[in-house]
């Protein structure tokens, strides 16, 4: 009966196999002045007043100022439909990126408005609640991106969004799937 590999030695093989795979992944380059434009697609979940799930996506722009810093636009809509709200908020800001490999990690802060707009069927119906009202928006968006080639990435991102100037201020938490095209290097 084969002995069970022992701790150390999965460790071992575990950091040689990750090591070979940055060493043959082809090297990345960050550039300057390089813009990114794109889309995403996923799920929120809303919290604070109604707490809800949604789903929805948005368009991002960005400007690299240096090789490690971006300038960032985005407008993204979401739809809960249990709480019968649905959020469209954008901004401006800026990431920090980290562009040395074909994965590239980001992270950044956004400031904007935000709409929130009923869907209820009721809606005008009632003094009780508004049917819109906007909100102060406060993002931090964060990724993880691959370089499918210069022109063309995909990642993961996601955004925890603090929506103030409310009775109470209302948080959402997403997962977004990314596409983006790149140009000006």
């Amino acid at each position: 009966m084969p002995r069970p590999p022992r701790p150390h030695r999965l460790a071992a093989a575990l950091l040689a196999s990750a090591a070979a795979l940055l060493v043959s992944t082809p090297r990345a380059q960050a550039y300057e002045h390089q813009w990114h434009v794109g889309g995403s697609l996923g799920y929120s979940a809303l919290w604070g007043g109604p707490t809800a799930s949604g789903f929805g996506g948005g368009l991002h722009a960005a400007y690299g100022i240096n090789d490690s810093i971006n300038l960032i636009g985005e407008i993204d809509a979401t739809d809960h439909p249990y709480a019968q709200w649905a959020i469209v908020s954008g901004g401006v800001g800026a990431a920090y990126v980290v562009d040395v490999l074909q994965w590239v990690p980001w992270a950044g802060l956004i400031a904007g408005g935000a709409g929130l707009i009923s869907t209820d069927a009721k809606c005008g119906l009632s003094i009780v609640e508004p049917c819109r009202a906007f909100r102060f928006n406060a993002e931090i968006p964060f990724g993880l991106d691959y370089q499918v080639s210069r022109s063309f990435s995909v990642g993961l991102g996601g955004r925890f969004q603090l929506l103030l100037l409310g009775d109470a201020p209302w948080m959402t938490m997403g997962i977004f799937a990314r596409a983006e095209y790149t140009w000006g290097y």
